[in-house]
């Protein structure tokens, strides 16, 4: 990573959710060049990331990786202590799901964001914009932009997708207007990572070369 301003191109990052074991997926993003990993620790008990399966060793471990390699870590987790513990929880604007569904995710539009948000003003809850989410509802991510602060926003969350239906594209086969969006971020004064989401390990880097020249911000 850069001494100075970290370029747009060391703030993107890499979701690897729970496809692989945490030590083999921060060997990848360093060898790549990526200082933003999100991680998912909740999985079966067979799953090397099973909560049962760290050890203080592997804990001390990890964060010697993630310090020599300049990795920020974040982990899909939620826990009711993390003000306590001086953790930060981001919530995430959620996808909108069928009319039929039987399950709905809360906190999918404006007016549940804004709900949440609005009644819980702990500085240990931020909010985790995802793109693709925003443009599957009326307000779209415009909406989302105009109404929501973005000095609560920890992570924006990066996949394209048409605005139909929850899909996680790689940018530019759906119809988000990535330089519009990345104008109206880094234009309201957002200076932290996003989140890649979509395809394979290999998707995503090339992935961040489009998001970089739809940034238009440099390297």
């Amino acid at each position: 990573m850069s001494t100075g301003a970290p370029t747009l191109r060391e703030r993107i990052g890499v979701d690897l959710g729970g496809r692989r074991r945490l030590e083999d997926g921060l060997a990848w993003a360093a060898a790549h060049g990526v200082h933003y990993v999100d991680m998912c620790l909740e999985g079966a008990p067979d799953h090397p990331n099973a909560p049962a399966a760290w050890t203080a060793e592997r804990v001390a471990a990890i964060r010697t990786t993630c310090e020599r390699h300049r990795i920020h870590l974040g982990l899909h987790s939620a826990s009711a202590l993390a003000e306590r513990a001086g953790a930060r929880l981001l919530l995430e604007n959620l996808n909108r799901e069928p009319e039929h569904a039987e399950v709905r995710y809360l906190a999918h539009n404006l007016e549940e964001c804004r709900e949440y948000f609005g009644r819980i003003q702990s500085p240990n809850l931020g909010w985790a914009f995802t793109v693709n989410h925003a443009h599957l509802v009326p307000e779209g991510i415009d909406g989302f932009l105009d109404a929501m602060d973005l000095g609560r926003c920890g992570e924006v969350r990066l996949a394209d997708s048409h605005g139909r239906y929850e899909e996680h594209l790689r940018p530019g086969e759906g119809s988000i207007d990535f330089t519009r969006m990345f104008s109206r971020i880094e234009g309201g004064g957002y200076r932290g990572h996003y989140m890649m989401a979509f395809g394979a390990l290999d998707d995503m880097l090339k992935g961040r070369e489009a998001l970089v020249r739809s940034g238009g911000l440099g390297s």
